[in-house]
């Protein structure tokens, strides 16, 4: 818009009428300038940040230094009107071009994204799944702990991107799996996020993450209102990321230590590593810390290696 109405100012007819139209052009500028220095912050990695807003400067000192001079020639040359045209196409054809290479990286991106499910859905495996637990509280004696000896995201088969925007072999289900901490987000009842740190176990076959979780407890209120829920896992190194979307139903706390609500949790524990040392303390835990178990279906899972 600001471009166009640069483009605009070179047929005004006067003198009250140019400076109108410079008042828009201003505010455009400003809020051009304001985005842009925002984005750059934003959108750059933390180690090279500084780098990118160096180059920013040199940029915009350059252009400056360049521009106007040039902008003078030409007025001098065509005229102001005609130099205040040539200006603002210039600026249009360099935004239409911007727009058309930021459509195609979207579409990249969005082509890179994997699909949720697969096509097999048997129940097998579930033991590949990690410990889990709300991240919120000490360890409790009936929760369990990550098995010793497991392979770390080194030993994973992760290909390695080129960059954020290409399309890999990268596999987010084999991240979501070796996965042993995470962010849960929930959806408060103000619509905004609820990050929750959990140690999840997933379950590729079934397609099925569960998190063992606390009653009364942020995010358990919020999936009892809205059963939406975001899990997202990073690599060690922090290069790699996951995210599985879908939708949670939650079961307990149980107040039976043999009722069906207990018994979910000890299957899950089974799941996740194998028996425990004392099986009436671990129920017993279960019903005094008002355990709860989550159930997420996914329903889709995206992710990238970034390098």
């Amino acid at each position: 818009m600001t471009s166009v109405l640069q483009l605009l100012s070179g047929f005004s007819p006067g003198f009250l009428s140019f400076a109108a139209s410079m008042l828009p052009i201003a505010a455009g500028a400003v809020l051009i300038d304001t985005a842009m220095g925002t984005r750059v912050q934003l959108d750059s990695a933390e180690d090279i940040r500084g780098r990118v807003l160096a180059g920013q400067g040199m940029v915009a000192a350059g252009t400056g230094a360049l521009g106007g001079p040039l902008v003078g020639w030409l007025a001098e040359t065509l005229g102001p009107g005609r130099a205040l045209n040539m200006a603002g196409l210039v600026t249009v054809v360099a935004t239409a071009v911007a727009t058309g290479a930021l459509l195609r990286l979207r579409r990249r991106r969005e082509a890179a994204s994997v699909p949720s499910r697969d096509a097999s859905n048997s129940p097998g495996d579930a033991g590949r799944g990690r410990p889990l637990g709300d991240g919120h509280a000490r360890r409790p004696a009936g929760r369990p702990r990550p098995a010793a000896g497991a392979s770390g995201i080194a030993d994973s088969p992760l290909r390695v991107a080129l960059d954020m925007t290409s399309v890999t072999e990268f596999d987010p289900h084999a991240l979501l799996a070796e996965s042993r901490l995470g962010v849960l987000a929930t959806i408060k009842s103000d619509g905004r996020p609820q990050l929750s740190p959990v140690t999840p176990t997933f379950d590729r076959n079934a397609g099925i993450i569960h998190v063992s979780m606390t009653e009364g407890r942020a995010k358990t209120i919020n999936l009892r209102r809205d059963p939406r829920a975001t899990l997202e896992v990073t690599s060690p190194d922090g290069w790699s990321w996951a995210t599985a979307e879908g939708i949670a139903t939650l079961t307990g706390p149980g107040t039976d230590p043999h009722g069906p609500e207990v018994r979910a949790l000890v299957d899950y524990y089974r799941a996740a590593a194998g028996e425990h040392p004392d099986w009436d303390e671990y129920r017993s835990v279960m019903v005094s810390e008002r355990r709860v178990l989550m159930t997420m279906t996914v329903d889709k899972v995206y992710g990238a290696r970034i390098r």
